[in-house]
This record gives structure tokens, C-alpha cells and sequence, in this order.
């Protein structure tokens, strides 16, 4: 089975996993306000290779997180995983944030049995925004991954009233107000968490057996929304 290096770095939540296959064998995550993922990433994988009997340079492919999120916090974990993968001669795998949210729901909807049948994941944006993608626990997608302004959006068309929904992610707050006009007709969890490198085991096994790698040369983060970079101003002469 393929050992595997995976890292998530698309929001506040800095993590790293090591996996045998989809075993995930050890993880680490940390959460911080102030984004220190360039600090935190490599003593977190340094960290991990200390509790397995294996190596970086015994690894297959290092899977990431691919956004959307943080810009710079995408951009620190892609750069890394490009980073090893390079060094090492190794495939790149990428992960789409908002489904590793989904799967991290699907996970605790088994272990805690929770009632839902809709997973709305949710990555906070700008002002009214988030980023979201809608799926049933069947996995069936129903919004792919997009940018959404909540104040222009209706999830009528994805939930009926007798479906439950469970929403996860990092705009918890933010959503909690959105559903107050969906409470009195639909069942609603809410369950406040980050992407996090742990739950990528399916991700990791559906692309080895598809052989569904990334370019080292050509992947990017999927930002969705254009970068905007900010010019100094010039200082007075």
C-alpha cells in the first residue's frame, strides 16, 4: 500500500497526516488566529515521522489541500506539498477543502449517528460570502464548489422539508443567522471544524487506483476568486 504524506493548510487549522493506503497511521492538527502555518508545518511533519518507522523519503505521493480558504494559507501548503513532492520525485495528489470537510461529516454522521441526509460544507469568506459545496451522505454532489453570497442564495432547491441538514465548516457563526428562516422546517446540526489532512484516506486511495496525480508544474490552489495583490504605496521622497 501506498505510504503517504498529506497536508491541509487551507484555513486557520494547520494539519498533517501520514497514511498507509487510507489507514491514517498519525495526525496532527493546529489551530491559530494568526496564520503561522509556515512555522508549524514542517515541525508538524517532523513530528509525525517520529511516531512511524518510516522516513520522507519512503513516502509514494503527498497529498493537499487545494482550497478554497486562505490564500496564504493555501499557498503555504501547496508550496510545501510541490516542495516534497519535487525533492522526492513523488506524485502530487490534490484535495478539494470543502469535500474534506464532507468526508470529516460523513465520519462523525457513523461515529456519533447523527440524522443527516444533506452535507452543507462552508469555508468563511468576505462579508456575506462563503465558500460552499452541497452533497448528500450518499456522496451524490449537489453544488460543486463555489463562492456563494448568502444573501442572495436559497437551499431550497437542494433541501426538501423533510430532509435533514448538517452544515460544517468554519462559518458556523455566520451560517447560524443564514438558517434562522430554515429552522421552523427543516432539521439542521451544526458542526464547527476545519479541513483536516486526517480524513483523506478515500481521496488518497480513489486517486492512486485512478491514477489521478497532479502536474508538478501546473497545479494551483483553487482560490475561485481572482487574487488581489495590494502595491505598496510609494514613500514620500
Amino acid at each position: 500500500m501506498p505510504i503517504v504524506l498529506a497536508l491541509d493548510t487551507s484555513t486557520k487549522g494547520c494539519s498533517a497526516a501520514l497514511f498507509d493506503g487510507q489507514d491514517c497511521l498519525v495526525h496532527r492538527q493546529v489551530i491559530e488566529d494568526g496564520f503561522v502555518h509556515a512555522e508549524q508545518l514542517h515541525l508538524i511533519v517532523d513530528t509525525l515521522f517520529k511516531e512511524v518507522p518510516y522516513s520522507l523519503k519512503d513516502i509514494d505521493a503527498v497529498a493537499v489541500g487545494a482550497g478554497p480558504g486562505s490564500y496564504t494559507g493555501l499557498r503555504i501548503g501547496v508550496s510545501a506539498a510541490k516542495g516534497f513532492a519535487f525533492a522526492l520525485d513523488k506524485e502530487l495528489i490534490g484535495v478539494d477543502s470543502l469535500a474534506l470537510l464532507a468526508q470529516h461529516c460523513r465520519s462523525e454522521v457513523e461515529t456519533k449517528n447523527l440524522g443527516a441526509e444533506v452535507i452543507l460544507s462552508v469555508i468563511d469568506s468576505r462579508r456575506q460570502e462563503v465558500y460552499a459545496r452541497i452533497q448528500r451522505l450518499s456522496g451524490e454532489v449537489l453544488l460543486e464548489t463555489s463562492s456563494i453570497d448568502l444573501e442572495d442564495f436559497s437551499l431550497e432547491p437542494y433541501v426538501t422539508a423533510s430532509s435533514s441538514l448538517i452544515v460544517v465548516g468554519d462559518a458556523i457563526e455566520k451560517m447560524r443567522t443564514y438558517l434562522k428562516v430554515y429552522d421552523e422546517h427543516h432539521s439542521i446540526t451544526l458542526l464547527e471544524a476545519y479541513p483536516n489532512a486526517k480524513f483523506m484516506g478515500n481521496f488518497i486511495q480513489s486517486a492512486f487506483e485512478k491514477r489521478a496525480f497532479e502536474s508538478l508544474i501546473s497545479f494551483e490552489p483553487n482560490y475561485i476568486k481572482p487574487v488581489y495583490i495590494t502595491q505598496p504605496k510609494s514613500s514620500a521622497s
